[in-house]
């Protein structure tokens, strides 16, 4: 394997990290995973859920785009 063969690792968010990026609060994230208005997040652990950030970054650019129609 080389070193191009290796991905990055994925950054993952918490609920206050993606309430950050999405200009909300972190209650309201955790509102809005039922309704799918968020992309759906990764359970670490029993208390522990992240979501992974590019899944953020493109749940945002496809709100901007709907926006701009």
């Amino acid at each position: 394997m080389n070193a191009t063969d290796q991905r990055p690792a994925a950054i993952l968010l918490s609920a206050r990290g993606v309430a950050r990026r999405l200009s909300v609060s972190g209650r309201q994230v955790w509102r809005l995973v039922p309704a799918d208005h968020v992309p759906k997040p990764i359970q670490l652990g029993e208390r522990v859920t992240r979501w992974r950030a590019a899944d953020i970054a493109e749940h945002i650019e496809r709100i901007a785009q709907d926006g701009e129609r």
